[in-house]
């Protein structure tokens, strides 16, 4: 009965989850690379050991609470989405229940 309810609320979850990952595939794991370059000698000196602890102690850690966020973000949108899914069934199960009394009077 629903059903578009459910697959617009479907499809907005698969986008945020989506978007997480994506945040690591495409600007996490090219940054941890380059990090990895710099600690194999491709930069060397203070800036390439400022460049390094940067990224590791404040980028990354703070992509990583970003990526966590909208995973959490979608998964708490899933269990609405799943309590209100259950809701509208058991209104609908009401609904129904209350057309047959009618249904059988009339």
């Amino acid at each position: 009965m629903f059903s578009f309810v459910e697959d617009a609320i479907g499809d907005v979850i698969k986008q945020i989850l989506g978007q997480s990952g994506m945040l690591g595939d495409l600007v996490m794991a090219p940054i941890r690379a380059i990090v990895q370059q710099v600690l194999g000698g491709i930069w060397k000196g203070n800036g390439a050991d400022k460049f390094v602890n940067d990224m590791t102690q404040n980028i990354l850690p703070k992509l990583n609470n970003l990526s966590q966020g909208n995973q959490n973000y979608g998964n708490s949108l899933q269990k609405a989405s799943d309590t209100m899914i259950q809701s509208f069934q058991q209104a609908n199960n009401v609904a129904q229940g209350l057309f047959d009394v009618f249904n059988s009077i009339f």
